[in-house]
């Protein structure tokens, strides 16, 4: 899971870079067509490192899911990771 952590702060630096770049592209006159496929891969990005991150959170609830002995907090668990799935999915895409 550490290893894994370490990717996502890797690819999020990148990210934070490439936006940097975004900006400056505006701030200089840049079409909004070349900016928009640069933005595009910067939200992708992104994109990766929250899955990424859930992935990592899902293996951690798994511990609790499987072997805690109380059901409540079986069941609170699942719920949790239900609504960060659920509040992932609505994360707002480009255009909406």
């Amino acid at each position: 899971m550490q290893h894994e952590k370490a990717g996502v702060i890797t690819r999020l630096r990148s990210a934070e870079g490439h936006l940097g770049a975004v900006i400056g592209m505006l701030e200089v006159g840049v079409p909004c067509e070349q900016v928009l496929h640069q933005l595009i891969a910067v939200q992708a990005a992104i994109r990766i490192a929250g899955t990424r991150l859930l992935v990592c959170q899902v293996e951690a609830s798994a511990g609790v899911i499987v072997h805690s002995p109380c059901p409540e907090e079986r069941i609170a668990e699942l719920n949790r990771l239900a609504n960060l799935c659920q509040t992932m999915m609505k994360s707002p895409k480009l255009g909406r």
